[in-house]
């Protein structure tokens, strides 16, 4: 069971550090923003989400994913679409003359929401963690059990929510240091960034979708 937890824990910490998918790229824009709890609350809901799906990959039923190939291409397509819509945003970003204001609760509840529904329409995540799954049978250190799945998908629920709590410090940490708006500068930078991988994704799903169906 500590095997479990841990490597749990592992996946879901490792997994989310790339910038290049669509939440990772809202909690960053929050945070640029200084909308800091408003990252946090969409790092949360799709915490909540992932575990969702690495529960059910631990359970086995990565084969439906097999089972229906269009998926993945599919929902890479609707990943990159966010990607690129999330680059132009940011390209088009205008930092407010005012001071950051308390994020309301609604705005909360609404990140919440948007991380969530972002991440529980990415099927490949099923992929993702089935492979996490299959490594750490094949580890042998521990056996894939029923009983297991709540404690695997709490670890790596916890461990998403730990890399994101990270990244919202550090940039947090960064942004007192150098000064927001200087700080703010980053996100053309960003925007260029996302568009780029956006439309690399985009067009490379199209493709496997024209293989899928052709």
């Amino acid at each position: 069971m500590i095997a479990i937890l841990l490597i749990g824990f592992l996946f879901g910490f490792v997994g989310s550090i790339p910038v290049a998918g669509p939440i990772s790229a809202l909690v960053l824009g929050r945070a640029l923003d200084a909308r800091y709890r408003e990252g946090l609350a969409i790092a949360v809901g799709a915490a909540l989400a992932e575990s969702i799906y690495a529960a059910l990959a631990f359970w086995g039923v990565g084969a439906l994913l097999a089972a229906h190939p269009w998926l993945d291409p599919a929902s890479r397509l609707v990943a990159g679409g966010v990607l690129l819509a999330l680059g132009v945003a940011f390209l088009r970003y205008r930092p407010d003359p005012h001071s950051p204001q308390p994020v309301p609760t609604g705005r909360k509840t609404r990140g919440f929401l948007l991380g969530f529904w972002i991440t529980a329409l990415n099927p490949t995540l099923i992929a993702t963690w089935t492979a996490a799954t299959a490594t750490l049978a094949s580890t042998g250190f521990a056996v894939l059990t029923p009983n297991g799945v709540v404690p695997f998908a709490a670890a790596a629920c916890l461990g998403i929510l730990c890399w994101f709590t990270v990244m919202l410090a550090t940039i947090r940490r960064l942004a007192g240091g150098i000064g927001a708006r200087k700080f703010q500068r980053l996100l053309p930078i960003l925007g260029t960034v996302l568009v780029f991988a956006g439309g690399m994704v985009a067009v490379s799903s199209v493709g496997a979708l024209v293989r899928v169906w052709g």
